[in-house]
């Protein structure tokens, strides 16, 4: 049985919560996800940005708070 037997899209809203010094994505949450291999791919898909800003405040790293929806399509 596959997540897309009932439905054509899925969502899964992933929050990035640290980038490190290099601007490379450390830490995810899934905040609403689906099924543990989709949550797995937008983690990956996620992580593959090649660079992101780091924002620093009062000489420190500070933590993103950062929520991105990721769909699928269900393929065709």
């Amino acid at each position: 049985m596959s997540v897309f037997d009932s439905v054509s899209l899925i969502r899964v809203y992933v929050r990035v919560t640290g980038v490190s010094e290099e601007g490379k994505v450390k830490e995810v949450e899934i905040l609403r996800g689906a099924d543990s291999l989709i949550n797995l791919e937008a983690i990956r898909v996620l992580k593959s940005i090649p660079e992101w800003d780091v924002i620093y405040r009062r000489g420190k790293i500070e933590p993103p708070n950062y929520i991105y929806p990721i769909s699928f399509r269900k393929p065709e």
